[in-house]
């Protein structure tokens, strides 16, 4: 008789430390969500002032990611691209 475990209940300290840091880990990233579509909502409003039409999510995707004539200034990586020529509009790498 002396072979017999106790069970006890574990503790989920480890569980909670995980969900607290997704919490706010999605906490800052639906505020930079939203920030961010606040920023482009400003633009948005700009644009319709000026009298211009908006772009559709369609056309908006033609331009900036598949736009044959602006080549690699496209490109899906442009975080790679540190600087801009106002003149020709290209982007380079510094």
């Amino acid at each position: 008789m002396l072979d017999q475990y106790i069970v006890t209940p574990q503790d989920n300290s480890f569980r909670i430390l995980l969900y607290g840091v997704l919490t706010i880990f999605f906490v800052i990233a639906f505020i930079y969500t939203w920030r961010a579509n606040i920023k482009q909502n400003k633009i948005a409003e700009e644009i319709l002032k000026s009298g211009k039409p908006l772009r559709s999510g369609k056309e908006d995707l033609r331009y900036d990611l598949l736009d044959s004539r602006r080549g690699l200034n496209s490109s899906l990586t442009a975080n790679a691209w540190t600087w801009y020529s106002r003149e020709t509009g290209e982007l380079y790498l510094a």
